[in-house]
């Protein structure tokens, strides 16, 4: 009689997907719980550490001559008290809060490249639009989770900046220009990681994003960096184009939250979002 058994050591089995309502949420939140953890606690420990410089930089009055040599205290303090910049609030959001739509651009990119990317090359996607889960229903429970992703760091951003000041410098932050200041940064972070997104399933590679999403934010930081400091009709002409023109980390410190600025980027993410999930219906997928 012929031998049918086989040896099936090697055989690698597939996992079964998850088609429940959110099962695409879960996994990839549970993906990321470790890396958002780590840049929140990161992104602590750079406002505890900034927190602590405060009153040595404070006596020596450096803040101000620093602002005051570059030329920025003019157009930083235009429409508001100039001590508010040399208080902590005004420290901490030049400092630390200043650069954080740069600093969360760093954790959404990727985040954004590998939402789908990362699927098809792995060639889980395939699996996973096999079964009953949608293309827009995929799309959207992984930017969910992502989002929720960043929320995770801005929390912890965000306790580190009521408990820092109280513990470290005996001073304290007011708690809604705080919440203010840190809620700030989604809306700029989503407008960068649903750009990426878009440029990632309408490009035909799309591990090219990455370059040209870094590239496109670094000349929108520039743009309102040097129409600031020296103003120029080409410049002021494009700098409404830039979202860091929406982005205020002193005012929403200083005085509260910036819905105007928020609406205006949130817009746009709706519209990027929208873009994106059109053309990843369009999208032709393989491995």
């Amino acid at each position: 009689m012929a031998d049918t058994a086989h040896d099936l050591s090697t055989v690698t089995l597939l996992p079964v997907p998850d088609t429940r309502p959110g099962g695409v949420f879960w996994r990839t939140l549970r993906d990321n719980l470790p890396g958002a953890l780590s840049w929140g606690l990161g992104y602590g420990v750079l406002i505890a550490v900034a927190t602590v410089l405060y009153p040595l930089l404070n006596e020596s009055n450096t803040v101000f001559t620093v602002l005051n040599g570059l030329g920025l205290m003019n157009f930083l303090s235009a429409g508001r008290d100039v001590d508010i910049l040399t208080s902590y609030p005004g420290y901490l959001a030049l400092q630390v809060m200043n650069f954080g739509p740069l600093i969360l651009a760093v954790y959404v990119i990727p985040q954004a490249l590998r939402a789908v990317n990362h699927e098809e090359r792995q060639g889980t996607l395939d699996i996973l639009l096999s079964t009953p889960i949608s293309r827009w229903r995929f799309v959207t429970e992984k930017v969910l989770a992502i989002v929720a992703s960043i929320g995770i760091i801005l929390l912890l951003a965000w306790l580190s900046m009521m408990i820092s000041p109280v513990l470290l410098i005996d001073t304290s932050l007011d708690a809604t220009h705080a919440t203010a200041s840190v809620w700030h940064l989604l809306p700029i972070s989503l407008v960068v990681f649903m750009a990426t997104l878009m440029l990632s399933v309408a490009m035909r590679d799309g591990r090219h994003a990455g370059p040209v999403a870094a590239t496109l934010l670094m000349i929108s930081y520039f743009v309102r960096i040097m129409s600031d400091m020296t103003p120029n009709p080409v410049l002021d002409a494009i700098k409404p184009f830039s979202i860091f023109s929406y982005y205020r980390s002193v005012a929403a410190i200083g005085e509260g939250f910036q819905w105007s600025y928020d609406a205006v980027l949130l817009i746009a993410v709706a519209v990027l979002l929208g873009l994106a999930l059109a053309a990843f219906q369009r999208r032709d997928l393989g491995v």
